[in-house]
């Protein structure tokens, strides 16, 4: 699967070397690609380079996926067919390069601090963004600050308590119109610290309160995700990254090679870990 923004357009495509030989095992080149997709997504462009088909994409709507197929001749007309998806999402790593400059340094050689290099920095930030995220329990990017500006519709489930546990969104966004399934009364509610709250004439009180249906559908509307990346969580992956580094090369007398070995021998720090379960132990109780 292929990752891009909206706005981004992006270079993407398939190797067919394995394809690209006849019965008796002799290598075949392409003569001919052709790319398709569904409305929605641009195809800019196309080539071919050897045994590699690209295209060139733009477009595309925000959290949507899209199957592009790329149809190939063989340069012994046998034509073949493959297909690749692209989501369409942010880029989401949850602190930049220059704020984990802020608080680490590399020590040469030489006994110098020098700062670790942004293509390093960023590589490392999205993958301990993405660790942190399975730590939690959660779809990739999820603590990112939401770039879809539009209110939307999310279905949340009743458990008969009187608070109603809704998945983070931006304050002041939310619709103080709940929809309810036929013959249920609607019901009166505050907003408090992102729970919707029952009340009766406005006051807090479990020996009046019916709850909220059990097992009933409420739709609830707002613009859902954060409106920022939360503080702890951006505090939590500075350290993780800065943990990663040393962890890889205690030494610190050299850059660390990315690809081709483990980014690190240990667990990430205890804090972090411990920070993980509280996120985790929050969004258990929502069903969407």
């Amino acid at each position: 699967m292929f990752f891009k923004e909206p706005s981004e357009v992006r270079e993407l495509g398939l190797n067919w070397v394995d394809w690209l030989v006849d019965a008796n095992g002799d290598p075949l080149s392409i003569f001919s690609s052709v790319w398709s997709g569904p409305a929605g997504i641009n195809i800019d462009s196309s080539e071919v380079d050897g045994t590699l088909a690209f295209v060139r994409v733009s477009g595309g709507t925000w959290d949507e996926l899209y199957e592009l197929t790329n149809t190939i001749v063989a340069s012994n007309t046998d034509t073949e067919n493959r297909t690749i998806l692209v989501s369409i999402q942010r880029s989401a790593p949850y602190c930049s390069a220059a704020e984990v400059r802020e608080v680490a340094t590399q020590i040469t050689p030489t006994s110098k601090p020098v700062a670790w290099t942004n293509d390093v920095l960023e590589k490392l930030i999205e993958r301990a963004s993405r660790l942190f995220d399975l730590e939690c329990g959660v779809e990739p990017g999820f603590f990112q600050a939401s770039s879809n500006p539009t209110v939307s519709e999310r279905i949340i489930y009743g458990d008969g308590t009187d608070f109603l546990k809704l998945p983070p969104y931006v304050r002041g966004t939310l619709n103080s119109t709940l929809g309810y399934p036929d013959n249920y009364t609607e019901l009166e509610f505050s907003e408090r610290g992102g729970f919707l709250v029952r009340t009766t004439n406005g006051i807090f009180s479990t020996r009046y309160s019916t709850g909220w249906y059990p097992g009933v559908p409420i739709s609830v509307s707002a613009q859902w995700g954060f409106a920022e990346t939360p503080s702890d969580v951006k505090h939590a992956i500075i350290k993780f990254v800065i943990h990663i580094c040393r962890t890889v090369d205690p030494t610190q007398l050299k850059l660390l090679v990315l690809e081709g070995q483990p980014l690190f021998q240990d667990r990430m720090p205890k804090d972090v870990i411990d920070l993980a379960k509280k996120y985790r132990w929050r969004e258990a109780t929502v069903l969407v």
